[in-house]
């Protein structure tokens, strides 16, 4: 369930850009940046956690995913360009980042070029820019097969991941990324009836 407080910023002129904030809202503001695909509601997943260790996680949607507009020129070195107006409109002046896989490019890409406004960057899977390799990753081409071809299929996928996101336990999605992290699979009270 999402219990997060959603803002709206717009960026490279007459974009919008979604962001949510979960934790703690008065906490050390970190920089959630989801994966490829993705939004920012992999950042509900850390929410209690955020908030009992004193963290405000502000997650946006990165353009062209979520509720953020598209921006299909933009490059990864863009990624200040519409990361800095999320902190602007947080009134942040510094924040860490933490990157889940896809998105790990984007915060390399900010702390190099604005390492004022970044204290620290860790990332989680992290994958390198579709660019730098040769050949499109097999789940990148069917992604984009089921995108072009078959979007009602793609959507029932995503809409089954957020069925399943709703009804289990967090530790599940983590624990494929992580070790030491449990893979039971079964329903939480959390989730939805």
């Amino acid at each position: 369930m999402d219990e997060a407080r959603h803002e709206t910023t717009t960026i490279a002129g007459d974009r919008d850009l979604r962001y949510a904030e979960y934790g703690d809202p008065n906490g050390s503001p970190v920089v959630f940046l989801h994966g490829t695909p993705g939004s920012s509601r992999l950042a509900a997943l850390f929410d209690s956690a955020a908030a009992q260790s004193g963290v405000r996680l502000l997650a946006p949607d990165r353009p062209g995913f979520g509720e953020s507009s598209p921006w299909p020129e933009r490059a990864v070195n863009d990624a200040p360009r519409f990361l800095t107006p999320v902190l602007d409109d947080a009134g942040v002046d510094t924040a860490g980042l933490v990157a889940f896989s896809g998105g790990s490019p984007y915060a390399l890409a900010t702390a190099a070029t604005v390492p004022d406004r970044i204290t620290r960057v860790d990332v989680v899977a992290g994958a390198t820019p579709p660019t730098t390799d040769d050949e499109t990753p097999a789940v990148q081409r069917l992604l984009t097969g089921l995108a072009t071809t078959t979007p009602r299929i793609l959507r029932g996928l995503f809409r089954g991941q957020a069925w399943l996101a709703d009804r289990l336990d967090p530790s599940f999605v983590t624990a494929q990324y992580t070790t030491g992290g449990t893979t039971d699979p079964s329903p939480t009270r959390r989730g939805r009836s």
